[in-house]
């Protein structure tokens, strides 16, 4: 009965519903509203969700609540947010390694929307690093404040500088993040992140490349591929529902305009399923 039920209203939404709710500026929300349901249908994923919690994470740091996950990865899943953020460690360490640098050999790392905490509490170890996390969502930077209290968490707005002097920071990272911002903040903060970064300082970016092409109506994907930066759901930049993807000439022709192009790594963000970009800011 709860199948049917469920299968009922997955069908009925989509016909109905959402298109209602998109036309009227809704989609968000709606998008919102349709995993939820979908969710609490889901008897076994809940269920595997409390002994997950019950369980705890294997670093011994608390677990955000799963609304508070879902508000940052669109998934609920406890285990899936550990999983995500073992790689997640992994992604930015081979990086790095590939291009002949440690994690710990930086004095200051500046996790850029940094949501729950998901990479940040896998740093916790880092004895002598400054670690930094900044995001526009208010409870995921109180709930980071209270359970990972070896970092300072700050909260920004989506199109405000940041509080922090300039040439603050040796390595900055910014995963999933580029992917939701128009084409205006794109540029916005590609130059506020130069900004706080030290001469000779990183950038680490993740985005959406040709291996998400699929994702596209055949209009989008034809101005991929003739090198257009492609943003869909624009009015909503800064938020999830805001998809934006990369072609490689946008980055190394624009977005690193005024950086060093040190490295492209298709895939090479495993944890998130994105391309990987390693710039770098020149030495004066």
């Amino acid at each position: 009965m709860v199948e049917f039920s469920r299968l009922t209203f997955i069908e009925t939404f989509k016909r109905f519903l959402k298109p209602i709710l998109e036309w009227s500026g809704l989609g968000a929300w709606s998008a919102n509203l349709y995993r939820w349901i979908i969710y609490l249908c889901q008897t076994e994923l809940r269920e595997k969700n409390a002994r997950f919690y019950k369980q705890g994470a294997p670093d011994g740091l608390p677990l955000p609540s799963s609304k508070l996950i879902y508000s940052i990865m669109r998934r609920f899943e406890a285990e899936l947010y550990w999983e995500q953020s073992v790689l997640g460690r992994q992604t930015i360490t081979e990086i790095l390694r590939k291009n002949q640098l440690e994690l710990s050999s930086f004095s200051s790392i500046l996790d850029f929307g940094c949501g729950c905490g998901r990479v940040m509490r896998q740093w916790k170890d880092l004895k002598n690093t400054a670690l930094h996390g900044v995001d526009h969502n208010k409870r995921a930077i109180h709930w980071c404040r209270s359970a990972l209290p070896f970092a300072q968490f700050q909260r920004n707005t989506i199109n405000e500088r940041l509080d922090f002097s300039d040439e603050t920071f040796d390595l900055i990272y910014a995963i999933s993040v580029f992917t939701h911002l128009d084409a205006d903040l794109q540029i916005f903060w590609r130059d506020e992140l130069s900004r706080v970064l030290k001469p000779g300082g990183y950038l680490l970016i993740t985005v959406h490349g040709k291996n998400r092409e699929h994702e596209l109506a055949t209009e989008d994907r034809e101005r991929l591929e003739q090198d257009e930066l492609v943003v869909m759901r624009k009015d909503y930049s800064g938020l999830n529902y805001c998809s934006v993807y990369h072609p490689e000439s946008y980055l190394r022709n624009v977005f690193a305009e005024n950086l060093e192009f040190i490295d492209y790594l298709p895939d090479g963000a495993i944890d998130v399923k994105q391309d990987a970009v390693l710039l770098r800011k020149p030495v004066s």
